[in-house]
């Protein structure tokens, strides 16, 4: 198998410098781990799963393992906010433009989500469930990329038009829950940038920030110009509406015409016998990561 984890990010210190043998072996030892446990059969174990599993948990596997373990009793605890089907299904809900995943990685080389917070209720017709069915179908869309799985991914909230009926709709369980699968997602860099701010979304976060995690409060950036939200993820990687180039325009539709390309190709998920194409394990990462 060849190295596609040559360099580590400058956060990733606690990442142990493995040689290809001893990698092979971890991922041998998760995949053996999960055949002689009740997750047999739940999950499937090909190399680039197991790969953003262990990479994940800084190539501890019993680590690694919990995660799984975690992730499937968040399923079975909160089946209806979890996707189970084609996001097709769900193109109700997707066309609602309340996230969607950019075509383009910011400066390093993370994959930027995008959620419209003000969309993501009642006021469109959405439940709790609703919202997080379709922030699932749209990470699951990248888990597993190499580059994702090296660099993570960067979530841009855009405050803008959320309401006072907005806040008081939103719970502590809404927060928890999120936090909750942030926390088991198979991500090593995750970022999250607050845009757009006002009294309304102040209040919002003084109520929700006490139901988060110290981890995921530790990753939130709030930006009160856009010139700081280019400073951290670039310029050029933005849609223009979000001050990037004129020439990139926030297009939904191809968006979601994306997501369904890559569940096309991988008709059962990851964590559900999804197929994984052998190619994924040896395809050069396209970024530059020196003096990162």
């Amino acid at each position: 198998m060849r190295e596609i984890f040559t360099v580590w990010s400058p956060k990733a210190e606690k990442s142990p410098v493995l040689d290809e043998r001893e990698r092979a072996q971890r991922i041998r030892l998760l995949r053996a781990m999960i055949e002689n446990s009740e997750l047999n059969g739940q999950i499937e174990t090909k190399d680039i799963i197991m790969i953003s599993c262990l990479h994940s948990r800084d190539w501890d596997v019993e680590a690694a393992f919990k995660r799984l373990t975690k992730f499937l009793k968040f399923r079975e605890e909160f089946p209806d906010c979890v996707i189970h089907e084609h996001p097709k299904a769900y193109e109700h809900l997707l066309r609602k433009n309340m996230s969607t995943m950019l075509e383009n990685r910011d400066k390093n080389g993370r994959r930027i989500y995008l959620i419209n917070v003000s969309k993501n209720g009642p006021e469109n017709d959405l439940s709790i469930a609703n919202a997080l069915q379709i922030h699932n179908a749209w990470l699951e869309m990248v888990l597993y990329e190499p580059e994702t799985i090296v660099n993570g991914v960067s979530i841009i909230l855009d405050m803008k038009d959320v309401t006072w009926s907005f806040i008081r709709w939103f719970t502590s369980s809404m927060a928890s829950m999120a936090s909750k699968l942030a926390g088991i997602a198979a991500l090593r860099h995750l970022s999250i940038h607050v845009i757009n701010t006002n009294s309304a979304t102040a209040t919002l976060a003084n109520c929700v920030l006490p139901f988060t995690g110290q981890r995921i409060r530790n990753l939130i950036r709030v930006h009160y110009n856009l010139k700081t939200l280019h400073d951290e993820l670039g310029r050029e990687c933005l849609p223009s509406i979000y001050g990037g180039p004129e020439t990139n325009i926030l297009d939904y539709k191809k968006l979601r015409d994306d997501l369904y390309m890559v569940f096309n190709k991988h008709p059962r998920r990851c964590f559900q016998r999804m197929k994984c194409e052998p190619e994924l394990i040896v395809r050069t990462i396209l970024h530059d990561y020196r003096g990162r």
